[in-house]
């Protein structure tokens, strides 16, 4: 990072979600140019660096806590570069900024300094952001107590101004252990658009680098450079300190592309400089800026030790953020969860015992072909289930769209994948959000065969979290939450897949499905079967509650029979004939029970076979030339060998045509009308407003969307007034809950302008009229609220709503 942050308003890096800076045109490096040949005249080339003395004093900036800069004559010559102890390697860093190398190279920094190596990270400007000397001295503290905490050691230094090879320095060392230390050319900040700052005379290195200007001077005034002289001065560091690795940023890159100017000109100087002293080290850039559009790649560790010393520093930097909540929004926070290097890396780690790790098996991905669904997504912000299957780890504040969130889900959420046939599975790779404030704690894997997994602490900002068990076939995988960390607000994965160390044989080719009917007709239809399992909450009416689960998931969402095989059958039957041409069965979800065959037998007497149904809960779509019924039998002939309870998970019939809704016809005066509808919550980018339930039709979603007032995401505590402009008398208030069959008022409260209550039971589901009654009374107001819901409501909301005087 460079400049101070947004806040300040000068010259931030690109905000959370934003485009990164355009490109610019793209400048060619400039070629070594005998920069070897350099080496053998560094005394001649640095000298005369330093600026004079009566220009010092006329220099508008300084780090000096005087008004007069010290004369160069007075600067103490730099002691050796050259450190002792360093049994353990020696690590050069070259940065353009006092964060970049706790940004974008941070786990190798932090892995030095532990390891005992001695490390010498050279800051090549003075981070400055046009804001002059208090704030460079407040990063360069700011620095060297982050360095301080990652050692343990007291935040202690010797900092000075030194004359290095005939410029001006900044040099600190940790007070009683010379192994670390920072050297500060404090040259001028060039800003992410590499313009520079008035404050500075818009002085940059990227207009060094391209021969714009001939020289740039530091900030404080004490020196400038030319261009040669930058790289010799850079030349002559590396030769010094013999480094056993040298860290960058990304030399590979070009100005223009996304990153600062600054990191990509140090880059370059630091890679030539590297190339040219020979000293056998290992050498590596690190990208800055862009690694917000890549994946987050650090595990939970990496993150919490990263964010650690970043914060160290940040408490004394008031351009950045300090903190995961602030730095949430702004760039920051995706660079904490991510560090890549650019070319071919050469390093060497610091020296560990050796491990000898077990071998890491080939993992299959089994995911392709699943399809995934979750009773919560966000679907407004293309936050799907189908987001955590597209291959893609990255979701807010990154690629949004790139994972499931389930909005203020926590605790009990569930996320499911399903295969039209089994596969063999042992392992699962979950990723969490890759926000820093959304996390699972722990969780459940269950299988279609009734087993369990359970899952530990979901590495936090997507990291992998692998869960192994031993092989089992499935042909779901559902993933319940059962904690969260407690500042979860909306839970959820950026990624999951299902794998298997065991190459599956080759697939069955999977034949294109069958496209659904338009409309869904189910409806209005009363559920009566064989037998049924009432006492377990496994009645005939759950095969069209709208739910696709049963036992070992939600049992209570499924029709079971009681003992019941070959000959059991499940009828509904509608008050007026539905045309249908389609329908879409879905089995029981335990792999145990199975029908192998059925029978459709329509009130015409017609019928239509049905083949075997997709073991564990898949869709089998069966479709017929269109024919008009008021019931329909679904028999069954066949099952499999290990049936015990046949039944059926859901059951859905479909039409080209939409079926009839006919309206409550009112029996008494209809005073609805003049009321001014409003609700807190509407999802009018559909058209489904507070309006669209006083306009007389009884509709909806799936067939006419726009005749329905909808909450999006709303439940319990929701809200629906209707007001006039002078007082009307009513006695009842009829109501139609939502004509889908997931989405029901299960019970609410009518209050009046007066304070009166009534109360209201659960509405019919699917859009059938609901009459409430009580005492006459004069009211300038109804105001409807939500107390309950069905456990498959996302989206309360009323069909129509009409207030009458009966009396």
């Amino acid at each position: 990072m460079a400049d101070a942050a947004a806040p300040l308003d000068r010259d931030a890096a690109p905000e959370q979600g934003a485009a990164l800076p355009g490109r610019r045109p793209v400048r060619a490096r400039r070629p070594l140019a005998g920069l070897v040949a350099v080496a053998a005249a560094l005394p001649v080339i640095l000298g005369a660096g330093l600026v004079p003395a009566t220009s010092a004093a006329a220099a508008s900036s300084s780090l000096s806590s005087s008004t007069t800069p010290p004369a160069a004559a007075a600067l103490v010559a730099a002691p050796s570069l050259r450190q002792s102890g360093c049994d353990a390697g020696t690590t050069l860093n070259v940065v353009a900024h006092q964060d970049d190398d706790l940004l974008f190279q941070s786990t190798a920094l932090l892995a030095d300094l532990r390891a005992g190596r001695c490390v010498t990270t050279v800051y090549v400007t003075a981070g400055d952001a046009g804001e002059g000397a208090e704030y460079v001295r407040a990063r360069e503290t700011g620095a060297r107590s982050a360095y301080a905490q990652i050692l343990g050691a007291a935040d202690a230094w010797d900092a000075s101004t030194v004359d290095l090879h005939g410029h001006a320095v900044g040099l600190a060392r940790l007070t009683g252990d010379a192994r670390v230390q920072m050297l500060s050319l404090h040259l001028p900040d060039g800003g992410w658009q590499g313009e520079g700052f008035e404050s500075t005379g818009r002085q940059t290195l990227e207009k060094l680098w391209t021969g714009t200007i001939p020289t740039v001077s530091s900030v404080d005034g004490l020196t400038s450079y030319t261009l040669a002289q930058l790289r010799a001065q850079l030349l002559a560091i590396t030769t010094e300190v013999q480094p056993t690795n040298v860290n960058t940023l990304d030399h590979h890159g070009t100005v223009g592309d996304g990153d600062h100017p600054d990191h990509h000109v140090v880059a370059y100087l630091a890679d030539e400089a590297q190339a040219a002293a020979g000293t056998g080290h290992g050498f590596a850039g690190w990208m800055g800026y862009p690694i917000m559009l890549r994946p987050a790649n650090l595990t939970e560790e990496q993150v919490v030790e990263k964010a650690s010393a970043f914060f160290r520093y940040a408490a004394s930097d008031p351009g950045t953020c300090a903190s995961a909540e602030t730095c949430a929004s702004r760039p920051e926070g995706r660079w904490l969860t991510r560090e890549y290097t650019v070319g071919t890396p050469t390093t060497t780690p610091p020296a560990t015992t050796p491990v000898d790790p077990e071998p890491t098996p080939a993992l299959y991905d089994l995911t392709p072909g699943a399809v995934a669904s979750a009773a919560w997504e966000n679907a407004a912000d293309g936050q799907t289930a189908a987001a955590a299957i597209d291959g893609v780890v990255d979701g807010y504040p990154g690629a949004s769209t790139a994972e499931w969130v389930a909005p203020w889900g926590g605790v009990g959420v569930t996320f499911t994948l399903t295969w039209p046939t089994a596969v063999t599975t042992d392992t699962v790779v979950l990723h969490d959000r890759v926000n820093l404030s959304d996390q699972v704690t722990g969780g459940t894997l269950t299988f279609s065969d009734g087993s369990t997994v359970a899952v530990p602490s979901l590495e936090n900002a997507g990291g992998a979290t692998t869960v192994s068990f031993p092989a089992r076939a499935t042909t779901s995988l559902r993933l319940t939450v059962t904690s969260v960390s407690a500042s979860t607000r909306n839970v959820g994965l950026a990624e999951i897949g299902a794998y298997s160390t065991t190459e599956p044989a080759a697939p069955t080719p999977t034949p294109t499905p069958t496209p659904l009917s338009t409309y869904d007709v189910t409806a209005g239809a009363t559920a009566t079967a064989s037998s049924e399992s009432s006492a377990d909450g496994q009645a005939a009416a759950k095969a069209i509650d709208g739910v696709v689960d049963g036992y070992p998931g939600v049992h209570t969402a499924e029709w079971a029979t009681r003992g019941g095989r070959e000959g059991s059958w499940l009828q509904l039957d509608w008050p007026t004939a539905r045309t249908v041409d389609q329908v879409v069965l879905h089995d029981r979800p335990n792999l145990a029970d199975q029908v192998t065959g059925a029978t459709l037998s329509f009130s015409d007497g017609s019928t239509v076979s049905v083949p075997s149904l997709a073991d564990g809960g898949g869709a089998s779509v069966v479709s017929f030339p269109a024919r008009s019924t008021s019931s329909v039998r679904v028999t069954v002939t066949g099952v499999s060998a290990t049936t015990g309870n046949v039944g059926l998970a859901e059951l859905v019939v479909r039409s080209a045509v939409a079926a009839p809704v006919t309206p409550a016809v009112p029996t008494g005066t209809d005073v609805t009308a003049g009321a001014v509808a409003s609700a807190a919550w509407e999802n009018a980018a559909d058209g489904q407003t507070a309006a669209a339930a006083i306009d007389g039709v009884v509709g909806g979603y799936p067939a006419a969307t726009s005749a329905e007032w909808v909450a999006r995401w709303g439940g319990v505590g929701v809200t629906y007034t209707l007001t006039w402009a002078s007082p009307v008398t009513t006695d009842a208030v009829v109501l139609h809950d939502r004509v889908n069959l997931a989405d029901q008022v299960t019970g609410g409260t009518l209050t009046f302008s007066d304070g009166s209550t009534v109360a209201v039971p659960a509405l019919e589901n699917a859009g059938g009229a609901t009459t409430v009654s009580f005492p006459a009374r004069a009211t300038t107001s109804v105001r409807f609220t939500v107390t309950s819901v069905s456990a498959s409501t996302r989206d309360v909301g009323l069909a129509e709503l009409r207030v009458l005087r009966q009396g």
